[in-house]
């Protein structure tokens, strides 16, 4: 936004900025000006509610003009679900199927990631109570449907996968730092999570579930905005590690019995900076008794709150 001051800007002219929420005036730091500048522009982080803003003219340490008082409010469709994030990704999988060959699957995926508690630790830090939601198409690998023998490998389906679970993400005063004016955070935490596999060309069952549980390693921003505890922080990159079961890897014994192993499961999304494109990279591993699997991924993913409030503001 932008603003006109009067006298016009000396080599020393600096400019303060003046926030006021429900009668309380929060300041920010002087700001420079351009020699013979007769105006300023104020780039405000996204707000929750309206307030209102001036900017103060500064000679020598001393107000010798100030702008109209004005309102300020969030931009529309930026932020607007608060507590709520929702993530859209498309990109493809990279699976071996043979020996010294690859072929690629189209994945797709939906997420949305829910603050319902936030709190701080007394020595700095602080831990959140997450839930989520992920809708997928995406591969999957199965176990072949005979018994198993050496040289067989898995078979891999295009499947919707449908999982949620909780977490709760801690992160401790030495783990955070702040960058271009927001808060970063390193995190871990205990995780949940239960789902669904529907793949609809297997002649088996085509529906198998999961569970798991484990931890979550991971990467937050927390937005520089007035109200933090309604604005969930975005998720930029995360590890999760459980230990569960996955029905897509059942096996049977030489007397036909159905066995159904403990695994443990390895997914991993890593945002890519600086690129042209909110591109992400990561893999996904299932390992455990049986055969293992692994899988990398490259995707555009971005955040749907975001990406709807840039194209508003357009």
């Amino acid at each position: 936004m932008a603003g006109g001051l009067s006298p016009a800007a000396t080599v020393s002219t600096r400019v303060r900025v003046v926030v006021t929420l429900k009668g309380a005036e929060l300041c920010c730091e002087p700001q420079s000006l351009a020699l013979g500048a007769t105006e300023f522009r104020v780039d405000t982080v996204p707000l929750l509610r309206p307030m209102k803003v001036r900017a103060v003219l500064l000679e020598g340490g001393q107000e010798v003009a100030a702008s109209p008082e004005f309102d300020i409010v969030a931009p529309v469709g930026a932020y607007d679900w608060g507590r709520v994030r929702s993530y859209f990704s498309l990109g493809a999988f990279l699976t071996t199927f043979e020996p010294n060959s690859s072929k690629s699957n189209p994945y797709i995926g939906f997420n949305m990631d829910a603050n319902w508690l936030q709190g701080e630790f007394r020595r700095g830090g602080g831990w959140l109570a997450n839930a989520f939601l992920d809708a997928r198409l995406t591969p999957i690998p199965i176990e072949p449907n005979s018994q198993p023998s050496l040289g067989q490998l898995l078979q891999t389906h295009q499947a919707v996968l449908v999982q949620g679970g909780v977490y709760l993400p801690l992160f401790l005063e030495d783990t955070t730092w702040q960058f271009r004016g927001d808060r970063h955070a390193l995190f871990f935490g205990p995780l949940l999570k239960a789902g669904l596999q529907s793949v609809g060309d297997d002649p088996r069952a085509g529906l198998y579930g999961l569970y798991g549980a484990g931890v979550r390693f991971g990467h937050y921003r927390f937005l520089n905005t007035f109200e933090p505890k309604n604005v969930a922080p975005e998720l930029i990159s995360y590890m999760d590690i459980a230990v569960g079961k996955w029905e897509n890897f059942e096996r049977f014994n030489a007397q036909g019995r159905r066995i159904l192993p403990w695994r443990t499961h390895v997914e991993a999304r890593l945002k890519i900076p600086g690129a042209p494109l909110p591109f992400q990279t990561g893999f996904d591993a299932n390992l455990g008794a049986g055969r293992d699997d692994l899988r990398f991924l490259f995707s555009v993913h971005f955040d749907i709150g975001k990406a709807m409030g840039y194209l508003v503001r357009q």
